[in-house]
């Protein structure tokens, strides 16, 4: 066995392991993009209740079960619950642990479960 392609038997130092202050640090880096990204997203929602409001019950409440199905599905495959499958999936396959077509296995799955 060629022990150069082990990760299991590499000699190298492992890496450096951030302090907490450093993640808090990157994480709060972070929360401006965040916010103002969700500040938009709840803008759009309030304008188009208001606007819609305005217009009938009925193109509330068709709008309203638009929204659900959006954001029920959008977990799935926007790529918040998928990217972490799929990211795992083909981590994996680099290592050699697991075949590549678990990534695609994954996206069926999501796409069945909203199906």
């Amino acid at each position: 066995m060629d022990n150069q392609h082990d990760p299991f038997l590499d000699p190298s130092p492992p890496p450096r392991v951030a302090s907490w202050r450093e993640t808090a640090a990157g994480v709060l880096a972070l929360a401006p993009a965040l916010f103002i990204g969700q500040l938009g997203w709840v803008g759009m929602k309030v304008t188009d209740t208001a606007l819609l409001g305005h217009v009938g019950t009925h193109a509330l409440a068709a709008a309203s079960l638009s929204d659900l199905w959006t954001m029920a599905s959008g977990v799935l495959i926007q790529g918040r619950v998928l990217g972490i499958f799929v990211g795992n999936a083909v981590g994996a396959a680099k290592a050699g642990t697991a075949p590549w077509q678990l990534a695609g296995e994954w996206l069926q799955v999501s796409v069945a479960v909203l199906g």
